[in-house]
């Protein structure tokens, strides 16, 4: 193609019937100072694969009868990964605000899925910890999860996701 663009490429899964066309762009065009159309731009691209992610969660928890929301689960994940957060470092460990975060516990401790607790050198400060009804509803929810993660990878290479995951920490590098 002669307009410094590289060919389209198509990523189709037969078993779920979804296509979406992910041109890629050549750097060099970026660098030069050209504007390229919003549905080439990487960031676009992320956010409609994260928007659809999000989505598409929603919809196997409601399938799979879990009621939790994506930000809960990554809340739930988070707190069973790492024991006695704070709701400051959770909300740095899950890139959401504070605010946000004492909604969503407020909830999650009213369905009894975890507890705050005061930390003894810091009343302002709070401890929290996965109940064993969170912990049941983390092992439910898993399977879901991972079977959701690997649709979304189908036909992926492993070396693809490795140099995805390289390109993505280095951009984040790039931006902190």
């Amino acid at each position: 193609m002669g307009d410094g663009f590289l060919p389209p490429q198509k990523y189709f899964s037969e078993k779920h019937n979804h296509s979406l066309m992910l041109p890629l762009v050549d750097i060099s065009m970026i660098d030069q100072g050209h504007d390229i159309p919003l549905s080439e731009v990487l960031f676009y691209q992320m956010e409609q694969v994260m928007r659809q992610a999000a989505l598409a969660t929603k919809q196997v928890f409601k399938e799979h009868d879990i009621p939790l929301t994506k930000d809960q689960w990554l809340l739930l994940k988070q707190l069973n990964e790492n024991a006695e957060l704070s709701q400051r470092e959770l909300a740095e460990k899950t890139f959401k605000e504070p605010a946000a975060i004492t909604r969503m516990l407020d909830l999650m401790e009213k369905h009894g899925w975890v507890t705050r607790e005061a930390s003894p050198g810091d009343r302002r400060r709070f401890s929290l910890r996965v109940t064993n009804h969170g912990k049941q509803l983390y092992e439910r929810a898993f399977p879901v999860v991972k079977d959701l993660r690997l649709r979304a990878l189908e036909g992926v290479k492993q070396e693809d996701v490795d140099a995805m995951k390289s390109v993505l920490q280095k951009m984040y590098g790039h931006l902190q």
